[in-house]
């Protein structure tokens, strides 16, 4: 718990952030800010976002009843070379109103 490497759920969702080796609530430097993102929901997805600093940057929406969810996500336009650090976390919201939200991970992309 310390390490932040947890999320939250109002289910029994499945949630797993990763950025290379950096697990979710890991704070780090990097060349690119690019995630791994898997989801085994409860109930079929409705919708999943990736958000930086509390602004979503991407939403994966779900027509058919699908309730896993194995992709990636690069931000093209990050914060380059910022004096703090840029927070991402995702946020996973069933069709029955459950969701999960990963810990955030602190983010500084460099050259």
């Amino acid at each position: 718990m310390k390490k932040r490497h947890s999320y939250a759920a109002t289910d029994n969702i499945i949630l797993d952030v990763r950025s290379g080796e950096h697990l979710m609530g890991d704070e780090f430097l990097a060349k690119e800010a690019k995630f791994d993102v898997t989801v085994i929901g409860t109930a079929p997805l409705a919708t999943v976002e990736v958000l930086r600093n509390n602004e979503v940057c991407t939403t994966w929406k779900f027509k058919e009843g699908t309730n896993e969810l194995k992709t990636w996500w690069q931000d093209l336009a990050p914060l380059r070379d910022a004096k703090d650090a840029s927070f991402y976390y995702v946020r996973v919201t069933q069709t029955d109103g459950q969701m999960a939200w990963s810990s955030p991970m602190w983010v500084r992309v460099g050259k």
